[in-house]
């Protein structure tokens, strides 16, 4: 892979880090995640269970921390 190649894929990277970030934190923050087709955040216990799935994210604001985790 050139240097030119790896330049294009870490800017595509970035971009995609960007995007999802600003995303929650325009539409969703502080909820523990984005509903990418509604557009809104979704908290714990004010949507329809989903079953373990709300126990796993535990109301922990994951999206957050799993965005800026993939920016480290």
């Amino acid at each position: 892979m050139s240097g030119e190649e790896k330049k294009q894929l870490r800017d595509k990277s970035v971009e995609m880090f960007y995007h999802a970030f600003n995303s929650y934190m325009n539409f969703a923050y502080p909820a523990d995640e984005l509903m990418p087709l509604s557009c809104k955040g979704r908290y714990r216990g004010s949507e329809p269970p989903r079953g373990d799935i709300d126990d796993t994210l535990g109301n922990f604001t994951l999206t957050l921390i799993d965005t800026l985790d993939t920016l480290a």
